[in-house]
């Protein structure tokens, strides 16, 4: 104000330079003193404002309330997984329980097989191998006529059961003075007979002659055995 008065009223501008007369500008009466803007309380609401005064529920922003969801997504993994668990179990004892049960069918299908097998001779009236009622009658070994170091043996054996039953296999047992076993071998109907056909029976009380040819095991072989199976 001091300025002013020094001045006579004249002052110029710092924005456009111009001078003015600051005199016709004064005011003659003071400004209001500051009043603080109003403050409203938590629990009211101001009715001059335009707000709607709906009830809202109030938001959790607590450690709580921020650490609940997760919580509870927590407990619902492990639940979940726990269920998985039971069913993959579940699942398991149920493939156990139809691999057991497949086990058990396989082997009382094989013992009703192996079963049927040995009886077959009720069931298609095959007729039965009873190579202890074959009785051998006679039997010769000498030296091949024509083959050198060869063994022809000759025979004849009978059926003495009741039914007519296949041929057997024949066993050959060369031994030495002290009943212990030179050679060995056994052979088939085949190779003792001729003309032999597998349909063929061996009948009973009829004998039945046979003829091989075995390599000579020398002095060795002192005694002959001969077996049916």
């Amino acid at each position: 104000m001091r300025e002013v008065t020094i001045a006579k009223g004249k002052l110029r501008c710092g924005e456009c330079k111009q001078v003015f007369n600051a005199t016709n500008s004064l005011s003659t009466q003071m400004p209001e003193a500051y009043q603080p803007p109003h403050v409203l309380k938590e629990d009211t609401v101001d009715p001059s404002g335009d707000i709607n005064t709906r009830d809202y529920r109030p938001v959790d922003f607590s450690v709580k309330g921020i650490e609940e969801a997760p919580k509870q997504q927590k407990i619902k993994s492990k639940k979940e997984a726990r269920d998985k668990a039971a069913k993959q179990e579940k699942t398991g004892i149920g493939i156990k329980r139809e691999l057991l049960i497949s086990l058990l069918v396989f082997l009382s299908v094989l013992l009703i097989a192996q079963v049927l097998y040995h009886y077959r001779y009720i069931f298609t009236g095959e007729a039965q191998h009873h190579p202890e009622k074959i009785q051998m009658l006679n039997h010769n070994v000498f030296a091949h006529p024509n083959e050198s170091g060869v063994l022809l043996i000759s025979g004849s054996f009978e059926n003495i059961g009741k039914k007519a039953q296949p041929f057997p296999i024949l066993e050959v047992k060369l031994t030495n003075s002290q009943s212990q076993v030179v050679a060995l071998r056994r052979f088939n109907p085949e190779e003792y007979l001729e003309n032999y056909n597998p349909s063929m029976l061996l009948p009973v009380k009829q004998s039945t002659r046979l003829k091989l040819k075995i390599k000579d095991p020398g002095n060795k072989a002192t005694r002959f055995q001969f077996n049916f199976y």
